[in-house]
């Protein structure tokens, strides 16, 4: 007979209290002198306390082998869903396919935020709604609104971050060097826009809520337009200059200087290098498979591959070629 040391329950052989102990979710702990209590399982096997197969060293053991799971709890829980595993090579394995490793769990890793779970596991944590099975809450969170604008404000907060410590850093430098003018930003030159500062979530995040489109071509598009926008908020990629939206000529800034070139030509170059940036970024999205689930996630990178090899030549229709093309000029106009 063998007892488990932390419910007192009793089981026939050594290999029922193994299954026992390495169960997913641990039994309840009985507290000493509550092991007569109604609610306690007691020996109904007829099982003397001091006749089990178990030494009191054993027992010993067994509970310093507890103590050392306790003192790794780091090691084996889950970092998306905070779930607890009896070892490492389960939580690897289960981090792989956990359904809480979504775009807003990864902002949140990256921010060291640490949520607050509610007790029910069928209980969404972020609009409080209770559903019947796990399977559901998975779905749901992929529509929750409440979830959707807790992710828009940790964007918002790690915007503001980024801006404290650019300040902070900026001051730094005036102190140490002693001039009120200071400028060490490195202009990139026209067509070779750096997109490093935009983050993987951010792409996730606008991939996530175009996939829902139906026209591949228009979502193509709005991404292209949204990612452009991004890349060019850095003053390092502020390369291009244009008046007005009725502008014939731009100025860009170039190896050689400033020199003046057709709108239309700038903005064809604009559309190629933010699809070949895009491009680069999906066929590191392809990796995790999460985006590309669904067949118009592919449909769109097919989309944005073709922009960078034709730019404007590409399109199905004029009205959506305008309408993209008028969306990249109003960045570079105001």
């Amino acid at each position: 007979m063998s007892r488990c040391s932390r419910c007192q329950c009793v089981f026939k052989f050594p290999s029922l209290l193994r299954r026992h102990e390495l169960r997913k979710y641990q039994c309840v702990e009985v507290e000493k002198g509550c092991e007569n209590l109604p609610g306690v399982k007691k020996d109904s096997l007829g099982v003397k306390k001091d006749s089990l197969g178990v030494k009191k060293d054993s027992l010993g053991v067994k509970k310093n082998m507890l103590g050392v799971k306790k003192d790794s709890l780091k090691n084996t829980t889950c970092k998306y869903c905070l779930n607890d595993f009896c070892n490492q090579r389960y939580r690897k394995k289960h981090e792989i396919n956990c359904k809480q490793n979504n775009e807003t769990r990864t902002l949140e890793l990256e921010m060291n935020v640490n949520p607050q779970l509610p007790e029910s596991k069928t209980e969404c944590r972020f609009c409080n709604k209770v559903l019947s099975r796990n399977t559901y809450l998975n779905k749901h969170y992929e529509v929750c609104k409440e979830r959707e604008k807790y992710h828009m404000q940790l964007i918002q907060e790690q915007k503001q971050v980024i801006q404290t410590q650019n300040i902070q850093t900026q001051n730094n430098v005036n102190n140490v060097n002693n001039v009120n003018n200071v400028n060490n930003v490195n202009i990139n030159f026209f067509g070779e826009a750096s997109d490093n500062h935009i983050m993987k979530t951010q792409l996730t995040s606008l991939l996530s809520r175009l996939i829902k489109y139906e026209n591949a071509y228009e979502a193509a598009g709005e991404l292209a337009g949204e990612y452009c926008h991004l890349m060019y908020l850095e003053d390092s990629n502020k390369n291009i200059s244009i008046n007005d939206m009725r502008s014939t000529y731009g100025e860009v800034e170039t190896e050689d200087g400033k020199k003046m070139m057709l709108v239309s030509k700038i903005m064809d170059t604009v559309l190629r290098t933010t699809a070949d940036k895009i491009n680069k970024r999906l066929t590191d999205l392809k990796e995790d498979g999460r985006p590309f689930k669904k067949e118009i996630a592919n449909k769109i990178d097919t989309e944005i591959n073709n922009f960078k090899k034709t730019g404007f030549k590409h399109y199905y229709n004029k009205k959506e070629r305008d309408e993209l093309y008028n969306n990249l000029l109003v960045i570079f106009t105001g």
